[in-house]
């Protein structure tokens, strides 16, 4: 189950990320074939104004916002890294 908080701005804020993966196989009856392919569906809890959410006034919320700000911008410099084909990935 996913962890939620009520705050200023949203009654329901998702306090974390959510990766879904679904594996696929297709065979072809006809020679026997297969075909494989995977989906992925991201769900990311959103970045926070602390001040406009009322985090400011609450310490585990506090916490809680500048670790989901922070997971995301180090998932920006990872997806930035990846379309520069940067020989590192963070």
């Amino acid at each position: 189950k996913r962890r939620s908080k009520s705050t200023k701005l949203n009654a329901d804020s998702s306090r974390s990320h959510c990766i879904f993966t679904i594996n696929l196989t297709l065979t072809f009856q006809a020679d026997g074939t297969r075909r494989f392919g995977s989906l992925r569906v991201v769900d990311l809890a959103g970045s926070e104004r602390v001040r406009a959410s009322g985090s400011i006034n609450d310490d585990v919320l506090l916490l809680e916002a500048r670790r989901i700000n922070s997971s995301l911008s180090a998932l920006g410099n990872v997806l930035s890294a990846l379309l520069r084909r940067d020989s590192h990935v963070p």
